[in-house]
């Protein structure tokens, strides 16, 4: 049995003075009254008080009545199993006769179990600026009459309440929070008036729980601008400005969390893709078991990219005829082939391998009357592009 002996002394009633409890041993429940202000005339009752596991009835049954045990030793007994202690009542008197409890509670001395804590379990983010908190509910003899809900603004802010969640309740909307700022929270079970079921005189009332684990909301905010192109490989490249606070990077591809990366990067590549795949990105700041909204996502289609716009003409400079050519390049090509058909044969030969970069081809090897017919294309390793468009150019 897991419960806090509460001092007598947080009541204001000292008449039996130290109540003492011990928590373990072969009885489920201790306790001891040593006081030197008893006198040997004077008579003790001592009530505990229970609650029933099933019917949720509240009663108080007396207990060692032999002053001598009850005067000088310390005192144990079991609870049966149907039932959880409430508290241990005592009150000194003249009459040799027990106090029949139901008299009132004026001049007891109690020692209550106290409430057990809430346990915070999660807080997220909700919306643009409201914060809920899932919570166990750990009262014992029933829902308490409320759960208290206080913040602070992180680091070491003071505590304020912000609200009260149900006696029923497990979670708390926290709305219109300033998200300007992280923020820690607590919770605590406030004591329900426990009466008695055949006396209209209640009993006071057990001291509210301790509080909860503290559990906060680190205030990330999402990355911007993401932005997805596919290169050769085929693979995507993904690139993002960071948000504020986050210690890690998540990257979502179709719903799916498939890399973590440390804080301050804002680029990555995505290698596990195919030709013709269509994706969808986002990504998140994370800390401390916390998470930023998601940025806006960045759809992309895996596709090779030919060069395009490809543009011929003979040069009419003094002394050459040339055909020169341009167009406007794919992206992370390893080289770019040239081919070349003359007069719309159905052959085509290749001209000419270019480097990275190199976006025009200049063909010196052309005769006067002859129409010259050209197209180029991407390659990276094994992997080519489809051809560009093709242009033709009649040598005067």
């Amino acid at each position: 049995m897991h419960w806090d002996p509460i001092s007598i002394e947080e009541f204001g009633v000292t008449q039996c003075g130290d109540l003492t409890s011990v928590q373990d041993g072969y009885w489920d429940v201790y306790y001891k009254l040593d006081q030197p202000h008893i006198e040997d005339e004077d008579y003790v009752t001592v009530y505990y008080v229970t609650r029933n596991k099933n019917t949720g009835a509240v009663d108080a049954y007396v207990k060692w009545t032999d002053q001598d045990t009850i005067k000088n030793d310390t005192v144990g007994f079991e609870l049966e199993a149907a039932f959880d202690l409430i508290g241990i009542h005592c009150q000194i008197h003249d009459d040799p006769d027990p106090l029949p409890y139901y008299q009132g509670v004026e001049g007891w001395a109690q020692i209550w179990r106290r409430i057990p804590e809430p346990v915070i379990e999660s807080i997220v983010l909700e919306g643009e600026d409201d914060v809920r908190i899932t919570f166990e509910n750990n009262s014992f003899t029933g829902p308490p009459d409320s759960t208290e809900v206080q913040r602070r603004t992180r680091p070491e802010g003071d505590w304020e309440t912000v609200g009260v969640a149900g006696e029923d309740a497990e979670e708390y909307l926290d709305v219109d929070v300033d998200l300007a700022y992280g923020y820690d929270y607590r919770l605590r079970h406030l004591s329900p008036h426990m009466a008695m079921d055949y006396a209209d005189v209640g009993l006071p009332p057990r001291p509210n729980s301790k509080w909860s684990n503290v559990d906060s909301l680190l205030v990330l905010s999402a990355p911007t601008s993401l932005s997805c192109d596919d290169n050769l490989e085929p693979e995507v490249k993904c690139e993002w400005t960071n948000g504020d606070n986050g210690v890690a990077i998540e990257v979502k591809r179709d719903g799916v969390i498939v890399e973590t990366l440390d804080a301050g990067i804002t680029e990555w590549i995505d290698t596990d893709v195919s030709w013709d795949d269509t994706l969808v990105y986002r990504v998140r700041h994370s800390g401390e078991g916390k998470f930023s909204a998601w940025s806006d996502p960045d759809t992309i289609a895996v596709e090779k990219t030919a060069p395009s716009n490809l543009y011929c003409y003979q040069s009419f400079a003094p002394g050459e005829t040339e055909v020169h050519c341009f167009w406007d390049p794919g992206e992370g090509s390893d080289s770019t082939e040239v081919t070349r058909n003359v007069n719309n044969t159905r052959w085509w030969f290749p001209q000419d391998t270019l480097p990275p970069g190199q976006a025009y081809y200049i063909d010196e090897n052309v005769q006067t009357g002859n129409t010259y017919y050209y197209k180029v294309r991407h390659r990276r390793g094994a992997t080519v592009t489809a051809w560009s468009n093709i242009d033709s150019v009649t040598v005067n």
